[in-house]
């Protein structure tokens, strides 16, 4: 049986946004593990899916939307809040902090992803999907279920606190 997801087979709509969807859950989760099952879970979902996709942008937007639930699902998970895997603390987010997925950073951008990482989701996910994957305020309403005034507030606090830890690296 052949699916197509806006007229693209399941292999080429892994191809085309396996990078982009993997980058959103670990900027959500913070932890890589974490972030390959979501991800793994977005496109199994996908794959169980019936839905029509009206197109390439319709499809991004729903795996984004499906990412973004998995993601918010392994932070509520009982396992996450509860279980400790043996690793102090510091040393676990030492280790996230020199993870860069396999990408060579420049200095600058290894800095802003390590000030990206210190403030909280919600300023994170806005900032992110603002300036990294460009969409506008009223997409990102559209994705994260938010007033538009809402998520310019969160643009607005979110540049602040990211200004705020620049100063202080710098």
């Amino acid at each position: 049986m052949y699916k197509e997801y806006a007229g693209m087979s399941y292999e080429e709509v892994i191809e085309k946004y396996s990078d982009y969807i993997t980058r959103m859950c670990v900027v959500w989760t913070q932890n890589e593990e974490a972030a390959k099952d979501c991800f793994q879970n977005t496109f199994i979902k996908l794959y169980k899916s019936s839905k029509n996709f009206n197109d390439s942008e319709h499809l991004k937007a729903w795996l984004l939307k499906v990412a973004r639930n998995e993601c918010n699902d392994y932070h509520k998970s009982f396992w996450n809040r509860n279980v400790s895997v043996g690793l102090e603390k510091d040393r676990l987010e030492g280790m996230q902090n020199n993870s860069t997925n396999g990408l060579q950073l420049d200095n600058d951008t290894e800095i802003l992803v390590k000030a990206l990482r210190k403030i909280s989701l919600k300023y994170r996910e806005v900032l992110v999907l603002y300036y990294y994957q460009e969409y506008s305020t009223k997409e990102i309403s559209d994705i994260l279920q938010l007033s538009v005034n809402t998520v310019k507030s969160r643009l607005q606090r979110g540049r602040e606190k990211l200004a705020k830890i620049l100063e202080k690296q710098v």
